[in-house]
């Protein structure tokens, strides 16, 4: 007899998993950064939040940004300001190009 493997395909981004997100928060150069920036869940926690590790920040958003022993460029977010997620980078980076090309 023959098995079928299901696999589960989630609506939620797993440790590892790249983001395209929507900061709730509006402050112009900050939010302009995330949303057209591609980072990584680093740590997702109980209730639909998330750790997002970001690099290449500029000098005068780095202090939106929080540190550990690992990574500097931290920010939290929830699961409704990300809009978009995959296990690879480069199926964001062509949607991020689509959007800045408006293709």
């Amino acid at each position: 007899m023959k098995y079928l493997k299901t696999f589960e395909n989630s609506n939620n981004p797993k440790v590892g998993d790249y983001v395209i997100c929507n900061e709730i928060e509006n402050r112009d150069i900050l939010s302009e950064f995330i949303s057209n920036n591609i980072g990584v869940v680093i740590r997702s926690f109980f209730g639909g939040s998330y750790q997002v590790n970001y690099e290449n920040i500029p000098d005068e958003i780095k202090k939106f940004f929080a540190n550990d022993e690992k990574y500097d460029g931290l920010r939290g977010m929830f699961r409704k300001e990300i809009i978009d997620f995959a296990s690879s980078k480069e199926k964001l980076e062509i949607k991020l190009n689509i959007k800045k090309y408006n293709v």
